[in-house]
């Protein structure tokens, strides 16, 4: 049977942002009333993947796959070719990266065990190079009544035009129209949670802001989108201009609405007040949940995300939700990235970081690392334009380690993932987008070769730093 959109009547929306603005206003009386500086440190990831066959070509098996896996763990994306796989939540105290790692790769294993009795593979990777616009139709929809009401809710909003696409690369032009939001389903990202007190929180969103840039430059692996060579995370590009012709003084795809400055109330109400609401679903409201919020900013798709929700004792938390990093390429190199993130986003929260660097300059960097990595130039603390790839040996790194130090890692593994892992990679200017560059240059667009390479280094768990082309 056919999965239809949920319909809903002029009066849903208007009494949804009602709500909204109550949600919102309850929320501001909790932090007031200092609660808010209950909350602890804690952190966790999603990793995205993708189902393909043994050729790789993808393989729209992910309602099997999670079957098989039986676990609530996994989850389902928006394509049928996807599979989401949700880590534990490590509170500060108890976090250890080994140990998140493992986890990575127990997960990644479980995946490919899954897909090999269905005779297929799982890849992390910010996109398959070897995808085919054809590929991303409709009928490769998950089956999931949210997805396809996503779909006409945004067909609704462009008044039902035809959504045009154009990427322009250093190599080439990708530009195409389709008439529903699947094209967007052909990007996977690994995606870091981190929660820390409301006190904390304009602090950490706005450093966590700067770090986008640099970690787009590190954690590129999306430099081939439907057989193109286009951005070195091709992602960003993709996802920013999946909204079509709607019109918003802030993009619903893309950096957001700049720094904070007062609370974390500031996002809710911009996001409430710029953007029309998808899903104005609710059967009944209930004053202080924040359900209907959680709702219309999962519609939001910002690439720094505020999250808000209540925990199990009924309180508030707030956590960022760090969206800009593709998939991949290994659990023990995405182990290095989160590590570098949350150390480097502690090192400078205490900086104010908004004062040294304007947020149009730091747009300026997150585009132009989405665009060449490590080779970008970024601004750095004085507001000068610097490569990045230098600007992480000579300072960038040693500041995620110290900030690492300050949440209390073990010194041994922020040397060793930092240091062992990530250091070796910036003196090489290696990224996965550069390693998928370097393969292309050698032996030309043989992507079902190349993913061949990378499925089985991937399997091994081997640091992207030691890997060869195993040809």
């Amino acid at each position: 049977m056919a999965v239809k959109p949920k319909q809903f009547q002029t009066e849903d929306f208007h009494r949804f942002q009602q709500f909204l603005s109550l949600e919102i206003e309850d929320l501001r009386k909790y932090i007031q009333s200092n609660r808010g500086l209950l909350q602890g440190y804690s952190y966790g990831a999603e990793l995205e993947a993708w189902i393909t066959e043994q050729n790789f070509k993808p393989a729209p098996k992910n309602e099997w796959l999670l079957n098989s896996l039986g676990s609530k763990q996994f989850v389902p994306e928006l394509s049928k070719y996807n599979i989401e796989y949700n880590s534990k939540v490590y509170d500060q105290s108890k976090l250890s990266l080994h140990e998140l790692e493992k986890e990575l790769v127990d997960a990644e294993t479980k995946l490919s065990h899954s897909a090999a009795a269905m005779d297929s593979r799982c890849l992390l990777i910010g996109s398959l190079p070897n995808l085919c616009l054809e590929d991303m139709n409709m009928g490769a929809m998950t089956s999931k009544e949210r997805y396809f009401t996503l779909n006409e809710q945004i067909q609704i909003k462009n008044n039902n035009e035809i959504m045009k696409y154009k990427i322009e690369g250093k190599e080439d032009v990708l530009e195409f129209e389709c008439a529903n939001i699947m094209p967007v389903a052909a990007t996977t990202s690994f995606q870091m949670h981190y929660q820390m007190p409301f006190s904390d929180f304009i602090a950490a969103y706005n450093s966590s802001l700067f770090a986008s840039s640099i970690l787009t430059a590190i954690t590129a692996n999306t430099p081939f989108l439907f057989g193109k060579s286009l951005w070195d995370e091709s992602r960003i590009p993709l996802f920013e201009q999946s909204m079509g012709r709607m019109m918003y003084n802030t993009p619903r795809v893309g950096m957001g609405f700049g720094y904070l400055k007062e609370d974390i109330c500031e996002f809710f109400c911009n996001s409430h007040e710029e953007y029309e609401v998808f899903f104005p679903e609710f059967s009944e409201y209930r004053d202080g949940d924040f359900l209907l919020n959680r709702l219309h900013n999962g519609t939001v798709w910002h690439w720094n995300r505020v999250i808000v929700e209540k925990n199990a004792e009924q309180k508030y938390q707030s956590r960022i939700e760090f969206r800009p990093c593709s998939s991949g390429p290994t659990p023990v190199d995405m182990t290095a990235h989160f590590a570098f993130y949350i150390g480097l986003v502690k090192a400078i929260t205490s900086w104010e970081i908004q004062k040294f660097i304007s947020f149009s300059k730091l747009k300026k960097s997150f585009y132009n690392t989405a665009l060449d990595s490590l080779d970008a130039k970024v601004y750095n603390f004085f507001g000068v334009k610097q490569n990045v790839r230098d600007w992480m040996l000579s300072e960038l790194l040693d500041l995620a380690k110290s900030g690492l130090e300050q949440i209390g890692i073990n010194k041994e593994e922020a040397v060793y993932y930092i240091d062992g892992i990530l250091r070796p990679r910036m003196e090489a200017s290696l990224n996965g987008a550069a390693w998928q560059k370097s393969f292309v240059g050698k032996y030309g667009k043989d992507f079902e070769n190349m993913l061949d390479v990378y499925w089985y280094q991937q399997r091994e768990n081997r640091a992207l730093k030691d890997w060869n082309y195993g040809i």
